[in-house]
């Protein structure tokens, strides 16, 4: 590269090249196609970069522009994504290098599509396990993101997966989406699985027994399984008469 160069330079030490642009014709998914030239383009070397956030920008092609615009084709990109790329004449030793400078998005491309068919079988206690089939993605084999209430579990290429720590007494909801090589997600499809609750209820054998304490409210009873306030109604004896017999006549 450093020669061809060296030998542009030395063709074109009595061109400068101004007013650089850089035009997108169509682009794709994983494509671009753009024009690009001067206003004195002859026997110059157009070299095109991409600009990275950090480090040297990235080389990606060059062209003679004798008789411009050249047109060319970017491929091999990742959909969805946005490139800064730069144009860049290369005008003889007296001359300053010219640069444009232009923004490209890839088109998002095919949205993979979730499996169709999500079901559960074989729970137990302790596990549960999932089947679907196969969900589509625009290029190469689709891959699957499990996830339990939100977290992920895995991601398997292919069915069945088990999950072996559901927790006991909960509602799970599980997610699958299917996503392709450039992770490109689909909507997710979703069921719920309910676990029993085996907690054991407490023994009464092992309960505390229970306590007494008297106040002015009354009397609290205090068990392993609360409180109960008895609240007492305090008569008077010297107000208080038992009922008399009516007398028989």
């Amino acid at each position: 590269m450093a020669d061809f160069i060296k030998e542009a330079n030395q063709k074109t030490a009595h061109v400068v090249a101004t007013g650089l642009y850089l035009n997108q014709l169509d682009q794709g998914d994983t494509w671009v196609e753009f024009n690009y030239g001067g206003n004195h383009p002859a026997y110059v070397l157009y070299a095109v970069y991409e600009v990275l956030p950090s480090g040297p920008a990235r080389f990606i092609t060059s062209r003679w522009a004798d008789d411009p615009p050249m047109t060319f084709v970017l491929e091999g990109l990742r959909r969805n994504t946005t490139y800064k790329l730069k144009v860049v004449g290369l005008p003889g030793p007296a001359g300053n290098p010219n640069e444009a400078f232009f923004d490209v998005t890839t088109l998002r491309g095919f949205k993979p599509i979730a499996p169709s068919f999500f079901t559960a079988y074989g729970q137990t206690d302790s596990e549960v396990s999932f089947f679907w089939n196969e969900g589509v993605v625009g290029e190469g084999p689709p891959r699957y993101e499990l996830r339990r209430d939100g977290q992920l579990l895995d991601t398997p290429s292919a069915p069945p997966y088990t999950d072996t720590s559901p927790e006991q007494g909960r509602t799970h909801e599980y997610c699958i989406r299917t996503f392709d090589s450039e992770f490109e997600f689909s909507d997710p499809r979703c069921i719920e699985v309910t676990f029993r609750d085996f907690t054991a209820p407490p023994n009464p054998q092992t309960c505390a027994s229970p306590t007494l304490a008297q106040s002015s409210a009354g009397i609290r009873l205090t068990t392993a399984q609360g409180i109960l306030l008895i609240t007492l109604i305090r008569v008077s004896a010297l107000n208080w008469e038992p009922p008399r017999r009516p007398s028989s006549q």
